[in-house]
């Protein structure tokens, strides 16, 4: 074992050493920086913290251009996912002509196609530069790591009113937590890290005492989705746990003649290690002070309108769609569409349907969904093949944690809009490229 390990390393290397440069590491280290400052700046909400992105997102370009001159062309790896960005943008294009403006606030809209132009790129260049496996590893273990770093942050600097993130950026309208100005959208993005991290834990790859310590992290940032009192924050990660084990059940080979008593025996571990790993998240979340949170998922404090206002919100939406039912109101116009059927009395200004496929039905129509889909069909249909057809462990647990943290994200996208900061928007770029992408050479093509 000791000899074939040694050996895999040594063809890694020399794999490595012949199609990598310093460019190209740059970029891939680019690749992690530009999600972590968006996430630190107070999740890249702010059109002024774009003034930092976006110096660092060109120099990404910039490298990626250089990169492309000194090899004599452009690396980019062949996939049909971007291809779902591309329409989204092409749709908000053709909703801000200025000879035939569709969307109700093309101004909303406008930044929004810039935004979905740097998602494109940046898409593009991790699958790319996710072109091996110890790359996929590092990229895997400092989301994780930093992950369980913003969930200690979130956690010690709670203060229960939520009214300023880090006690910087006030949020008026806002439950903030940590570094967020929405408390759910920290929610969703600990639902990401932390998917990884279910990932490696059920995976075959790594040794129990590692996967001790990655699964103490996984606990810190289930405390931390607990501290946020996000009912459907919550209700994902219990999704994830049923889908990391039917995806690390389904996809392993067949392993020996006792498959079914080995089989029974897995479901009774997982089943023990996701009731241990909640009362854990409860426990934890009590005994650091964040007792009260728990409370929020029984729907105490909300008798009047357990779902606070989002029913309201997702009537509007549909009936904008049915207004709008081709190309929509204009992508990011919801705010603007929402005023002219609201019959609420607008103390409250109303961005985001908390529904993000409602919304991009409303903003979008039918082609837009049609795009969101088939991002979302693809996504499951490549990752899915990819862990049956691997035979690294390490790659087939990582392509599961991250298909996993996808999912989470997913559902969360139906009560709310996680998907809308961008900092979480980066994060779920990369784990669908560490859910897709291919490191071995016949398999990438």
């Amino acid at each position: 074992m000791t000899d074939s390990t040694n050996n895999s390393k040594l063809i890694e290397s020399v794999l490595l050493r012949g199609r990598t440069n310093r460019v190209d590491t740059a970029i891939f280290l680019l690749l992690l920086i530009v999600p972590i400052i968006s996430c630190l700046l107070f999740g890249g909400v702010d059109a002024a913290t774009w003034a930092v992105i976006v110096p660092v997102f060109g120099l990404l370009v910039l490298l990626w251009g250089i990169e492309a001159f000194k090899s004599g062309g452009l690396k980019i790896y062949r996939s049909p996912l971007p291809l779902a960005l591309i329409g989204l943008i092409m749709i908000g294009v053709l909703q801000i002509l200025p000879f035939y403006t569709i969307s109700l606030d093309p101004f909303a809209t406008r930044l929004l196609v810039v935004r979905l132009c740097v998602y494109l790129v940046f898409f593009a260049a991790a699958q790319t530069y996710f072109h091996t496996d110890l790359r996929i590893n590092i990229a895997t273990f400092t989301i994780v790591a930093f992950g369980v770093a913003l969930s200690i942050l979130g956690i010690v600097t709670f203060s229960g009113d939520g009214s300023t993130a880090l006690g910087m950026r006030l949020t008026p309208q806002s439950i903030a937590f940590g570094p967020f100005i929405n408390r759910h959208h920290f929610a969703s993005f600990m639902l990401m890290t932390g998917g990884l991290a279910l990932g490696l834990v059920f995976g075959r790859s790594l040794t129990n005492d590692k996967k001790a310590l990655i699964a103490a992290g996984l606990a810190v940032m289930g405390i931390g989705i607990v501290f946020t009192a996000s009912r459907g924050g919550i209700l994902s990660f219990i999704v994830m746990l049923v889908f990391v084990s039917a995806m690390s059940f389904t996809t392993r080979p067949a392993l020996s003649n006792n498959k079914t008593n080995n089989s029974r025996s897995s479901v009774m571990l997982w089943i023990a290690l996701s009731v241990s790993l909640l009362l854990v998240m409860a426990g934890g979340a009590i005994i650091l002070g964040g007792g009260e949170s728990l409370l929020r998922y029984t729907g105490a404090g909300t008798a009047d309108d357990i779902s606070t206002g989002r029913t309201h919100f997702w009537a509007i939406a549909i009936k904008i769609f049915l207004d709008h039912p081709i190309i929509g109101a204009g992508l990011d116009a919801f705010g603007v569409a929402f005023t002219r059927y609201d019959s609420w009395d607008g103390t409250f200004r109303v961005e985001q349907a908390h529904n993000d496929y409602l919304q991009t039905l409303s903003d979008t129509g039918i082609l837009g969904f049609a795009c969101v889909a088939a991002f979302i069909f693809f996504l499951y249909k490549r990752s899915v093949s990819l862990t049956r057809t691997t035979q690294n462990e390490m790659r087939r647990s990582i392509a599961i944690g991250a298909l996993t943290g996808c999912t989470g994200v997913l559902i969360h996208s139906f009560f709310d809009f996680p998907l809308r900061t961008p900092s979480n928007a980066f994060f779920f770029l990369l784990l669908a490229a560490l859910a897709t992408v291919h490191t071995n050479r016949a398999e990438r093509r």
